[in-house]
């Protein structure tokens, strides 16, 4: 069931990849592309344009709007700092001693890295920071390599994926550009979603996604997980209460933590 899901997954990634591409497309095209039937492809186009990412048009189908860029890494930085320390303390309760965990690039998972150093654990990752901010970890961190991206300064492509195609792990806490109840978690490169699907696809356990309350309701244009793939979103206590709900509604446990400095 879960490949299943990720084939489609892809597939609608895919979609995407080539509306930025060539503007529009036309069903019986894609169909060829794909090797799939038009009435897929038509269920497919359904499920993007409800999730506000395409819209339909007479025979096919062309981008609803322009992707949302991703800020600079460096921006990220500086933004939401407090509340993704409190996020990230609140995540490193669901770790325990001796686990393999997944973890991908972020902010975010800075944060949380930082708090594991000390600790007995086998760290996954393809977040080419994490060696400065565990430098005294107990257990293993492994690297997925791969191509370097300098915008999420991470490692993606087949490398990636061939390294995490041969580990299971029983923890996987990912970052996410955007999450809401339509889209799921979302990003605006396609080759960081493969990775976070692969990541969810080999996690034997919880599923717990990190996001800062500016997260919340944001829709980018490939898709990392459906909410039916993600256990647990921890956030900040500013985020979206009417968004948060419906996220709950579609089984995800919802934990928010104040993200107000005092001064």
């Amino acid at each position: 069931m879960k490949h299943s899901v990720h084939v489609i997954e892809q597939r609608r990634n895919k979609i995407i990849e080539l509306l930025q591409q060539n503007g529009k497309q036309q069903v019986n095209a894609l169909s060829e592309y794909f090797h799939v039937s038009p009435l897929t492809i038509r269920r497919d186009l359904n499920e993007l344009e409800e999730a506000g990412l395409v819209k339909r048009i007479h025979g096919g189908v062309s981008l609803h709007k322009e992707p949302e860029p991703l800020s600079p890494f460096v921006n990220k930085q500086s933004t939401h700092n407090f509340e993704k320390q409190q996020i990230a303390r609140y995540a490193a309760e669901y770790v325990q001693e001796g686990s393999t965990i997944f973890m991908n690039s972020g902010t975010t998972i800075l944060h949380l890295l930082k708090l594991l150093n000390h600790r007995f654990l086998t760290i996954v990752t393809n977040n080419l920071l994490a060696y400065e901010c565990c430098p005294q970890l107990k257990g293993n961190l492994i690297y997925t390599g791969g191509v370097y991206n300098d915008t999420s300064k991470a490692c993606l492509g087949d490398l990636a994926v061939t390294v995490l195609n041969q580990i299971y792990a029983n923890l996987c806490i990912l970052g996410v550009n955007g999450i809401s109840a339509d889209s799921g978690a979302t990003t605006s490169l396609l080759q960081e979603t493969v990775l976070n699907s692969k990541m969810i696809e080999r996690c034997s356990g919880k599923v717990i996604v990190v996001a800062d309350s500016s997260k919340i309701g944001k829709t980018y244009s490939f898709t990392s997980a459906k909410l039916q793939n993600i256990d647990i979103l921890i956030t900040g206590s500013q985020a979206d209460k009417t968004e948060l709900d419906r996220i709950r509604e579609q089984g995800v446990e919802v934990h928010q933590v104040d993200s107000e400095e005092k001064l």
